[in-house]
Parts: C-alpha cells; sequence; structure tokens
C-alpha cells in the first residue's frame, strides 16, 4: 500500500469567544479527586501531603466540605502572605492593588472554611507531591477571587481527500 501525501483544503475557520467561571472554595473531596486525577496519588497520600501542609502553617485545615468562604473571612491578609511567593506574589500583590472579586458561593457545611493558604512556601521548603498539592490549593484560591476567565476558541474544518476533520482549539 501507498499513502500518498494529500494536500488539506480548509472548509471554515470559525472563532468564539469562551469564558471559563471561577471556581468555589476547595473542600476535601475536590482536593482528593485533583490528587489522584491529576497527580497520580492516592486519597490517603494527598490527605496526608494536605495534613502535613496544615501542620506547617502553610494551608487552613484541609479536612472541610465547604465550598463558601465566610463573610468575615480576610482575602486581604492571605493575599499579603502570598506576596513573598515566587510564583504567585506577582498576582497577588496585583489582586490587592486593583482589587479582587467575591468568591462565587458554595456550600457552608458549617465545618471548616474551604483549604487555603495561610503563607508563601519558599524556594525549596516544599518538594515533588508536596509542592504540586501546595501549588493547586493556592492556584484554586487565587483563582476564587479572580476575574472569570475569557478566551477566543478557535474551531477549524478542513477536507483531506474525501474525508472531513474538526479541530478544536
Amino acid at each position: 500500500m501507498h499513502y500518498g501525501a494529500r494536500e488539506a483544503e480548509v472548509i471554515s475557520v470559525n472563532k468564539s469567544t469562551n469564558k471559563q467561571v471561577r471556581p468555589q472554595g476547595l473542600n476535601t473531596v475536590k482536593l482528593l479527586k485533583v490528587g489522584s486525577q491529576s497527580f497520580g496519588l492516592s486519597a490517603y497520600e494527598t490527605m496526608k501531603i494536605a495534613e502535613h501542609l496544615y501542620l506547617r502553617g502553610y494551608t487552613t485545615y484541609p479536612r472541610t466540605e465547604s465550598t463558601t468562604f465566610s463573610s468575615n473571612f480576610n482575602f486581604k491578609e492571605v493575599l499579603q502572605s502570598l506576596k513573598e511567593h515566587e510564583s504567585y506574589g506577582e498576582y497577588a500583590a496585583d489582586l490587592l492593588k486593583n482589587g479582587y472579586d467575591k468568591p462565587r458561593k458554595g456550600v457552608d457545611a458549617g465545618d471548616h472554611p474551604p483549604i487555603t493558604p495561610v503563607k508563601a512556601a519558599r524556594p525549596g521548603e516544599l518538594r515533588d507531591a508536596e509542592k504540586r498539592i501546595y501549588q493547586y490549593i493556592t492556584s484554586n484560591f487565587l483563582a476564587c477571587i479572580s476575574k472569570d476567565a475569557t478566551y477566543t476558541g478557535v474551531r477549524t474544518e478542513f477536507i483531506i481527500g474525501e474525508e472531513k476533520f474538526k479541530l478544536k482549539g
């Protein structure tokens, strides 16, 4: 068999503006799911790391079903503490300077607030999975109080021979 090179003919290109809604506060179930799906960790490993981060003063208590922040939660204090972080510091400072959005309403289970960073981890203080879990907790928190993301999606349809193809990006 010989598969010769063929030219593709573009049928259409469509652009659209899309919106990604910011997340709610992080609860234990979501953290365990991300630990498993994104980092390949068992629920036990993820919880052990989260508890270790809490005991060392990097995050709030990791066992919570709440996804909403109390009305008196001090977002400025958390952002102030993150200003020193090498990766998130500039972003946290920008939110402090230009304002942050009120987080989406979630569930208040009456136990503990959502899992939140408490202080900036300095380079070399956290390693491997511990660092990834901390980064996820911090990213989720910052996303909670940021504007919803907007992005441009592109859908391209083309044909090669008699086969039609669709690409989304």
